[in-house]
């Protein structure tokens, strides 16, 4: 049960912590004990391309969109990696400064991250929030475990479907097991992709950064995973629920049909995109068969979905399904679906975030000046 925001002030022995969850195409932020992040922003900046534009300044989310033709648009996040710490320094000041409205040296930040973060990537994330923003103090959580404590538990086996990359990992007693985690080379990105090159085959163009946010959201409000894609296909033409009309913000109105399967299947079958590697069913047991036997059944058993890639209709049926194909008989298969999964990372960092000994695992701003950036490494695992 989440706390309120009056419960939160006083546990925290000071103002409440500052909850981030860096997507590749979006960043959630909010305060610890929320129920859902204050913030939502497109995980992008822009500069002027050309000397007459000086005036729009640099700018980031909503507003480099909408202002994406006189913009240089990039991308500070890949594969859920940062590698543009000067344009995720111009975010965060917007996070900071024009959301949440808040003075950055008078709280503590947890911040998400994937598995194996690499170890430059969490030192700079350390020098940037004590030297430039005087943080109070920090702690870097990793996603899967964050998701997990949003469905209440503490041992299951996390599956991830971002937008940068997508991750089978096991969780034990509230920690990942490091050696055990599978990435699968197909995200959400890779989908909107497919997506694109599909409807340019009926003639519409998704290339600006804006109709790019509008092939996402076809993606997100259209599709569905198909349990059989073969019977998907031969039953379409008498299917009259699967052609659907999309209103563009143009105004333009274009038909989605077999698009509307189609586009998840890579995550079963990465070779469609001529990507080799497993699909998220076989990354689920390729990670339990890394695991102690006396526990890969309560792995089995407690399947989390998690991550944008996950809210699909009919995604927990065929994982389900696509399991028990792949296992022993007498496996024991629970696929979860939590209600919030689109944002569970988020929440789980606001539950954890709001305990009374939160403060106490974090890397305080005394211990950052005396060890430096590698105590991150000590105190978040």
């Amino acid at each position: 049960m989440l706390l309120t925001e009056t419960e939160t002030e006083m546990m925290s022995d000071g103002n409440p912590t500052v909850v981030l969850d860096h997507g590749t195409s979006s960043i959630k932020a909010g305060l610890a004990g929320q129920f859902k992040p204050h913030v939502f922003l497109p995980t992008l900046v822009g500069r002027p391309a050309f000397p007459q534009h000086q005036s729009i300044g640099v700018c980031c989310g909503e507003k480099a969109l909408k202002n994406w033709r006189e913009l240089k648009i990039t991308y500070p996040i890949a594969e859920s990696t940062i590698t543009d710490w000067d344009d995720m320094e111009v975010i965060w000041n917007h996070i900071f400064h024009e959301e949440l409205k808040i003075q950055p040296d008078e709280h503590t930040y947890l911040l998400t991250e994937r598995p194996r973060n690499p170890r430059q990537a969490r030192e700079k994330t350390a020098e940037i929030f004590f030297e430039k923003f005087g943080a109070q103090a920090i702690y870097l959580a990793i996603e899967s475990v964050l998701s997990l404590y949003t469905s209440g538990r503490t041992v299951g086996m996390v599956l991830n479907c971002g937008e940068g990359a997508s991750h089978a990992v096991p969780v034990y007693e509230g920690y990942a097991l490091p050696l055990s985690w599978k990435r699968v080379s197909v995200a959400g990105t890779h989908l909107t992709d497919y997506l694109i090159t599909l409807l340019e085959k009926k003639g519409h163009s998704f290339k600006s950064p804006v109709e790019r946010e509008t092939a996402g959201k076809i993606k997100e409000e259209m599709c569905y995973v198909a349990m059989d894609v073969q019977q998907e296909a031969e039953a379409a033409p008498t299917n009259w629920l699967l052609p659907q009309k999309y209103v563009l913000p143009n105004g333009d109105t274009i038909k989605v049909d077999h698009e509307r399967y189609q586009v998840p299947e890579p995550l079963f079958h990465p070779p469609i995109l001529d990507i080799m590697d497993e699909g998220l069913p076989e990354a689920v047991v390729t990670c339990a068969k890394r695991c102690d036997v006396d526990i890969r059944d309560t792995f089995y058993k407690n399947v989390v979905l998690t991550g944008g890639g996950s809210q699909f209709p009919g995604m927990a049926a065929r994982m389900q399904s696509e399991l028990e194909a792949i296992t022993p008989s007498n496996t024991k298969i629970r696929v979860l679906d939590p209600k919030y999964r689109g944002h569970a990372v988020w929440l789980g960092g606001s539950i954890m975030g709001s305990l009374s000994t939160f403060k106490s695992i974090c890397v305080n701003r005394q211990q950052y000046k005396e060890y430096g950036p590698e105590i991150i490494h000590q105190k978040c695992f």
